[in-house]
């Protein structure tokens, strides 16, 4: 029971059921002499968890006994139950990561045979393999969820979505969006998936809204709803506002929560309807504001039979989160997309202390061959920056350590794919006066990271400091500050052309 409060709380975060617990009576003692935890110790941690958090069932499991439940009872008795409000926040999972829609979230959209030549193959030829190479470079690439459709007249649908959906599971972590038109296929799906899913997808049309909502609901999966009905897609913002919110009050009437409702509405091609664009944000825009629900674009229709198409593709994205989009379906192997996400959570103050930037950036210099990233003290993400924490301001140790260790690990899993290293640089002054900002850091992580010192001399700016030899100088970028009149600027310290 002594771990059961971290535990309960991570349910009590996504679920408003009632919460049961039944631990074991602490762990088994190896000699076989029983287990560590006594009933009275037993009794007092559960009763606790009363207090804290509102758990409503208790019980016992592994080397529990009628005197550890008679104790219990005792401990509870005369208690009521707590009423805990909770408020679950829109949010899919598979088996083993959440991913809370409390940013952009790309869904990857290259699962899916329209327009795409190898998938079609791929899925004829049964070649499940290709589409896992798919999910895995697209997750590598930024992906937080993955679209699956697999919806070809000349397969079995049904059997194909079943096993692609279980062979994805079983390499990837990322939660799926599973899209078909189909609602034998959607179940089939949604029967086998271990998780949160999202089905994309209903429209406006009763009979659709109608075989599909009762699985939604059944399964307890996300939708997304998009703005058309039997007429076609409207014209005009107003008209899809108007869908959006009839497929809204089925949703609810159904039983499904608001938080759980996706709103596409839908991206046309501007070569045919140039106007379209402007409706489309607009009625975006409206979604978000007057029914605070949470949206979908599959963004690169827009840019069809135009040239310079991923040009057109990232400014319209971009447009399309100013006005509120939570979940672009895009292919997140075009670095300029996923740049316009990074660039958009880093201006809108949600990348903190521009860490997800960073790593990226990291990344992308790995790609171009560089052998060694050179990090300077000056612009660690990590619980302000060391300059202000040697000056005298408060300082914890160990949050210092967890959270430069968590920034290290993203930077280095973003350049590994490349056998990039990453290395540190330390000025003297975090190794002086009173709470140095390293006393928290531990011997293994600055070897881990190389880490190296200098001494910045008077009129000598950091970038003035060379991080190795000649040839290091070669094949080394350095990602440092500039300190310029009192200010500090980031830039990243090429190696100058021969």
């Amino acid at each position: 029971p002594r771990e059961m409060p971290a535990l309960v709380e991570e349910l009590a975060r996504w679920t408003t059921l009632p919460i049961s617990v039944k631990p074991n009576a602490g762990l088994p003692d190896p000699g076989g002499a029983g287990y560590d935890i006594t009933a009275d110790q037993f009794a007092a941690a559960l009763a606790e968890l009363e207090a804290r958090l509102g758990v409503k069932l208790y019980g016992g499991c592994c080397g529990t006994t009628p005197e550890y439940i008679a104790k219990l009872c005792r401990a509870l008795e005369g208690k009521t139950i707590r009423e805990v409000s909770r408020s679950v926040p829109a949010a899919v999972c598979s088996p083993v990561q959440v991913v809370p829609i409390d940013r952009v979230r790309v869904i990857g959209e290259r699962i899916n045979p329209t327009g795409k030549k190898r998938m079609k193959e791929a899925l004829l030829r049964d070649d499940v393999d290709y589409m896992l190479g798919q999910a895995l470079e697209q997750t590598q690439a930024g992906a937080d969820i993955l679209d699956v459709n697999v919806g070809l007249p000349e397969i079995d649908e049904p059997s194909m979505m079943v096993k692609v959906v279980k062979a994805l599971q079983g390499v990837t972590d990322a939660p799926l969006q599973l899209d078909s038109t189909r609602p034998e296929v959607l179940e089939k799906a949604l029967r086998v998936y271990c998780g949160k899913a999202i089905v994309n997808s209903v429209n406006g049309d009763e009979e659709v809204l109608d075989a599909i909502l009762p699985l939604v609901k059944k399964y307890g999966a996300a939708v997304v709803g998009l703005t058309l009905d039997k007429n076609g897609i409207p014209k005009t913002a107003l008209d899809r506002l108007d869908i959006a919110r009839r497929i809204l009050n089925r949703a609810l009437n159904y039983g499904i929560r608001r938080e759980d409702v996706y709103i596409d509405c839908l991206t046309l091609t501007i070569s045919a309807e140039q106007a379209a664009a402007s409706q489309t944000l607009e009625a975006l825009a409206r979604v978000k504001k007057e029914l605070g629900l949470k949206t979908v674009l599959g963004v690169s229709n827009i840019s069809f039979g135009l040239p310079a198409r991923p040009l057109v593709n990232q400014n319209f994205l971009t447009m399309a989160m100013t006005k509120g989009l939570d979940l672009p379906i895009i292919n997140p192997n075009l670095d300029a997309m996923m740049a316009a996400v990074r660039c958009y959570h880093l201006l809108m103050n949600i990348d903190a202390d521009a860490r997800d930037y960073i790593a990226a950036l990291c990344g992308e210099l790995g790609a171009l061959g560089f052998d060694e990233i050179v990090l300077e003290d000056f612009h660690f993400p990590v619980q302000g920056n060391l300059d202000n924490i040697n000056r005298g301001d408060s300082y914890d140790p160990a949050a210092f350590t967890a959270q430069l260790e968590a920034f290290l690990t993203r930077v280095q899993g973003a350049v590994d794919p490349y056998g990039t290293k990453v290395s540190l640089r330390f000025s003297a002054y975090v190794l002086t006066g009173e709470g140095s900002a390293l006393s928290g850091v531990t011997a293994d992580l600055l070897d881990r990271y190389s880490a190296r010192f200098w001494s910045e001399q008077e009129g000598q700016s950091a970038l003035a400091v060379a991080s190795g030899g000649p040839a290091a100088a070669e094949r080394t970028v350095e990602i440092v500050t500039q300190r310029q009149e009192g200010a500090e600027q980031f830039q990243a310290v090429l190696p100058a052309e021969e």
